[in-house]
């Protein structure tokens, strides 16, 4: 009794600054097949954001919402945040520092109000997503790599030094925050300066203090620095005349590398006695506000939003605090608005509000929970505890059927108006997560977990009025981390076992009736156990003993000679279930591997990645089990400056269950299956200077091809051009240009669809960059057919659209 789910939560982390006006115009279509038309994104620059632009074209529904789903190349499941809805378009952000590595895959699901899901890629996302290039900006010379540690003693050109970094020019999410000097500031020969910094790791994870380095024009100072576990002081007054360069590298407990942080000051002039002034900053805030119109067609979108961060340190005392509402809360769907407030003392914590726990992978990962998180850090002792709401209730929405003939309400057998349920409601669903934890996890922790979600069905009399039947969910799971050598060795160990109850609306069963129903003597009654699970014959699995629920992952990290390798196994059974990570996948099991060589001072990277997995092992059901194999290679070339980088991926991802036929008898169950997917892309990035102005180009080729051995009307064939080209100019204006070409070809050529769109947009600052406004226009065609056969037309798609975007952002004051 294999239970597979959909949540439906829809969490929102995205936030836009700045305001918007679109206009379309010209606009001219035929019905199409529902379809994500999307543009993937190729490469994107460290220091910038990812945008994500999408929408569903050809759908009679509406679309419910549409999230993008991302994961770094370590990483072992998807992550997701709802994209913005807008009238013409959804839209999310991700900042790419959050990243470890040189690349990380995403893609697109969009759930229609009739249940229907879409996505893109179209063929099998989750195991043959969108992958993106990490590639170094302007702003950044090395890509990925931390800088490599320099003996005090040496002073040596470190890459990227040369170049001036500002704390402006590097993400507004990179966790390490200068608080000292600021960029630019001028000091005079011998007066004291101070530089400081602020480490501000993610939720759930902590700053590696080993693993800190700091350079003061290219020689590690690192041994004169003070350090405590969230800030980095060094002082000193011996720094001749000229610009001074501070290049910050760390990384966090859980291994991955922060982006590095820099900034330039410079010293000059005679000797002056200044008094230093004070040091750290005790807090640091945020404010933004919004509002946002869209309109097409004469048909109008509103959108406004407001947020505030706030965060510091009183004493031993750490506070961190953010708002964001929206004027698109609405209490009959799923939160928008986010609260957060968290405050950390040398072994305790708490955070309430929304928070997004992360035990293990496997457990819980990242879920949203409105409550609280409670924390003990003891180093040789730890304890975690969640509490709170991660789905609240909504009732479903009803609509009248109109009759459009007489403009009037159709009515039922009793002559009452007609309803039909547009949107399905959804229980509430609360989260109880206990962690025990040995060990600081610098070198050694191991950890007890214990996880309970159960919808709330009180009060709730019809379940066919909801998205999904109550449920109830028990795992326990523990997981071990070894780290030796500063964590270049590193070995985890995951474990976790589930009970899950599909249907939990009449409670538990009765010992009785469950003997008499399965033919077994249980030795407890199910209706002692309902506060920790709820079991009836819908609970899966009634005998744990066949494993069915077990799930384990095994990774060994390698980080040496200049090479990062990470080899791993893992098994999830065919009836494991954890509803504080959803979208895991389960009944599959088998290698992976991952390889990345860095050679010529970090100029060549090779790239390797292996995924050997046997998807629904655990043939009981009478699926036939699948082998699914992925190869990926690749390389990228970063010469410096004046030379272009190059980028060139290759990926093959096959599936084969071993049958030779397409059907197996009168069994529609045991039907072949055999069809590989290739992929390969090339991205070249240039910074130039022509006629006097500093250009970016970038050039990027994605092919697609799905060859099926025995189902030619499921191939598929796209290729994507995309032109990019960003001007500075000398007065603070920036162009950008760009163009994207999208051809598909599907069922063996009966169906096409072609997609083209051009940009261009100019961004002016005024009032010393304080007021920054840009002006925009697109151009989007669409044009396709989509056919049974070589006569049969079932549709015809022929789009045009026109929109114009415009808006401002000003700073009221710096920091």
């Amino acid at each position: 009794m294999t239970s597979k789910t959909l949540s439906m939560i829809i969490v929102f982390v995205s936030v836009m600054t700045g305001g918007f006006i679109e206009k379309s115009c010209g606009s001219e279509s035929e019905m199409m097949e529902a379809r994500v038309v999307h543009v993937p994104i190729a490469s994107v620059n460290r220091g910038d954001k990812l945008v994500v632009r999408a929408r569903v074209d050809g759908a009679a529904e509406r679309v419910a919402f549409m999230r993008l789903y991302y994961k770094g190349v370590n990483e072992a499941s998807f992550r997701f945040i709802e994209m913005n809805q807008g009238l013409g378009e959804f839209n999310a952000e991700l900042p790419v520092s959050q990243f470890a590595g040189s690349r990380f895959n995403y893609f697109i699901l969009s759930f229609l109000e009739n249940q229907d899901v879409l996505t893109s890629p179209e063929a099998n996302p989750y195991g043959d997503p969108y992958e993106v290039n990490i590639v170094s900006g302007p702003a950044l010379a090395a890509p990925t790599p931390p800088l490599p540690s320099v003996p005090e003693s040496e002073s040596v050109g470190l890459p990227g030094v040369g170049s001036t970094l500002s704390q402006s020019a590097a993400s507004e999410e990179t966790p390490i925050l200068f608080l000292s000097p600021e960029s630019g500031e001028e000091f005079s020969v011998g007066e004291e300066v101070l530089i400081a910094a602020s480490f501000l790791p993610p939720e759930g994870d902590t700053l590696d203090p080993g693993s800190v380095n700091v350079f003061v024009d290219g020689v590690n100072i690192t041994r004169q620095t003070e350090l405590s576990e969230s800030i980095l002081t060094y002082a000193t007054s011996q720094l001749p005349r000229g610009d001074h360069t501070v290049v910050i590298q760390a990384s966090l407990a859980s291994g991955n590398p922060l982006p590095r942080a820099s900034l330039t000051f410079l010293v000059q002039g005679e000797r002056k006695a200044r008094k230093l002034t004070a040091a750290i900053r005790p807090f640091q805030g945020r404010i933004f506000a919004e509002t946002r119109h869209e309109s097409i067609s004469s048909v109008g979108f509103n959108d406004n939003n407001v947020g505030a961060s706030l965060s510091g340190e009183s004493g031993i005392a750490k506070y961190n605090a953010r708002v964001y509402l929206t004027s698109r809360e609405d209490g009959r769907d799923q939160p928008r608005n986010r609260y957060t407030f968290s405050l950390d003392l040398p072994v305790v914590g708490l955070t309430v509000g929304d928070t997004y726990p992360r035990f293990n992978d496997i457990l819980l990962w990242g879920k949203r929970v409105r409550g609280f998180h409670g924390r003990l850090r003891l180093g040789a002792f730890n304890v975690d505890v969640v509490k709170g709401e991660t789905v609240r209730k909504a009732a479903p929405r009803r609509e009248v059927v109109i009759d459009t003939l007489l403009n009037l309400p159709f009515n039922d057998v009793n002559n009452a108006d007609s309803t039909v349920i547009s949107v399905f409601g959804t229980h509430s669903q609360d989260l109880l997560g206990l962690r025990t934890s040995f060990g600081s996890g610098k070198n050694f922790q191991l950890g007890f977990n214990y996880l309970n979600v159960r919808d709330d069905v009180n009060n709730d009399t019809s379940a066919t009025q909801f998205s999904v039947l109550p449920r109830d969910n028990t795992v326990l799971g523990a997981d071990i981390m070894f780290g030796f050598d500063n964590r270049r060795l590193e070995f985890r160990g995951e474990v976790a076992v589930s009970g899950f109850t599909l249907d939990i609306t009449n409670g538990a069963a009765q010992k009785d009736l469950l003997e008499a129903q399965f033919d077994v003597d249980l030795p407890f009654d199910p209706q002692d156990f309902d506060n920790f699970l709820i079991i009836n014959t819908s609970t899966t699995p009634l005998d744990p003993r066949d494993l069915t629920s077990f799930a384990y992952d095994l990774s060994l990290r390698l980080n040496y000679l200049s090479n990062n390798l990470l080899v791993g196994w893992k098994s999830i059974g065919s009836e494991y279930v954890s509803l504080g990570n959803s979208f895991l996948r389960n009944n599959i099991r088998g290698l992976y591997l991952q390889d990345r060589l860095r050679l010529y001072q970090n100029k060549l990277y090779l790239n390797f990645g292996l995924e050997v997995y046997q998807d629904n092992f655990d043939s009981d059901n009478g699926v036939p089990s699948t082998n699914l194999t992925t190869l990926s290679t690749g390389f990228s070339i970063y010469p410096g400056a004046g030379w272009p980088s190059l980028t060139f991926n290759l990926r093959n991802h096959e599936r084969d269950n071993g049958i030779d036929s397409l059907f197996v008898g009168p069994d529609l169950l045991t039907r072949g299956e055999n069809n590989s997917t290739t992929d390969w892309s090339v991205m070249a990035n240039y910074d130039t200077r022509f006629m006097g102005l500093a250009h970016t180009v970038s050039v990027s080729y994605i092919r697609s091809d799905r060859n099926d051995k025995f189902l030619p009307a499921t191939e598929t064939s796209s290729n994507v051009q995309v032109v990019t080209v960003r001007t500075l100019y000398q007065i603070p204006l920036t162009t950008t240009i760009n163009f994207a070409r999208n051809e598909n070809n599907f069922a063996d050529g009966l169906n096409e669809f072609e997609f083209n769109m051009f940009g261009a947009k100019a961004e002016y600052a005024l009032l010393n960059r304080r007021l920054n406004t840009y002006l925009g226009i697109a151009f989007t065609s669409a044009s396709g057919v989509s056919a049974i056969d070589t006569v049969t037309v079932t549709s015809r798609t022929d789009y045009k659209r026109t929109a114009f975007n415009t808006g401002a952002r000003f700073e009221i004051s710096p920091g």
